[in-house]
């Protein structure tokens, strides 16, 4: 009687033992009660209906169920922590969250002489209808264009930046009554030589006549990278003095970058702005370039030893 107990338990404990080893190795694939063998699995969540006829079939204990596969954490927008602030699964918002150090911002500024203008202007033309009003403008425009070819302007330099047709209405007596038509056509004229700057505005407005408008003009640099580097040297020497400081007034050792990135600005002088200019005058017009600022940011977090 013993023996036959203790055959029992044993054949009891493998039959557990087989059952539990079991469902983790179960595939999607395994045929689970009320369905076909070879049968497609019905979506996770949807109800198993089983065969015609027969009741809902019904998982029991150590039986194989549908196996969800994991889908990669999507992108989510930042979350509130209490204590905390605002955190972001994704790194790129944690840049600064996952880096402990020092960080500082440096900045880097050059002074550099402009060597190329861009010059706004155009011609604007009103009149009763529509054709005559574009055909001034035509005529006016086609001047203009003939002297800044003549003054060593390029095709490749003559941008049109504005073409606008646009009713003129009579408000004086609280109707709107249409009385004409303007036709303004404006472009951008990059000029390459800033000292004859001067001689092609003069030109233009004397082509234009009354019809010429003259924006703006502001100066640049047409190649920047020498003074980038310039004033990326002085930002990282900034950054690098205000890391050194900040380290003796903690009472710690600066280490190394951990993290640098920078952002850099390129800054003109604030454009010149002209009025319509009517007639030549005799004097030429004076044109001073001045200087420009070439700026460069960074942000540099140092490890603390």
């Amino acid at each position: 009687m013993i023996k036959k107990l203790v055959f029992v338990s044993i054949v009891c404990l493998m039959v557990l033992t087989v059952s539990a080893c079991a469902a983790p190795n179960a595939t999607p694939g395994t045929t689970v009660p009320g369905t076909t063998p070879g049968a497609a699995s019905p979506p996770v969540g949807a109800p198993d209906v089983g065969a015609p006829g027969a009741a809902p079939a019904v998982p029991t204990q150590g039986a194989a169920v549908g196996v969800t596969t994991p889908v990669a954490p999507s992108a989510a927008p930042a979350m509130a922590v209490p204590g905390v602030g605002f955190i972001s699964p994704s790194p790129i918002y944690n840049q600064y969250q996952s880096s402990a150090g020092i960080m500082v911002t440096g900045q880097g500024q050059i002074k550099a002489t402009p060597d190329i203008a861009y010059l706004s202007l155009g011609v604007s033309a009103q009149a009763l209808t529509v054709a005559q009003a574009q055909s001034d403008a035509s005529n006016a425009m086609n001047a203009v264009m003939e002297v800044l070819k003549s003054k060593g302007i390029a095709d490749a330099d003559i941008t049109t930046t504005g073409f606008n047709i646009y009713p003129v209405y009579d408000y004086t007596k609280n109707t709107n009554t249409i009385t004409g038509y303007q036709v303004s056509n404006m472009i951008t004229v990059t000029i390459r030589k800033i000292a004859d700057a001067s001689a092609i505005i003069d030109a233009a407005a004397v082509a234009g006549g009354n019809f010429i408008r003259i924006n703006s003009i502001s100066f640049s640099v047409s190649d920047p990278t020498p003074y980038l580097k310039q004033a990326r040297a002085e930002a990282m020497a900034d950054a690098k003095a205000k890391g050194a400081e900040l380290a003796t007034l903690g009472g710690v050792t600066i280490g190394l970058p951990t993290f640098i990135t920078e952002s850099s600005g390129y800054f003109p002088p604030t454009p010149l702005y002209y009025g319509a200019v009517a007639e030549a005058r005799d004097a030429a017009t004076p044109i001073s370039p001045g200087q420009t600022e070439i700026s460069v940011s960074v942000t540099v977090i140092y490890a603390i030893q």
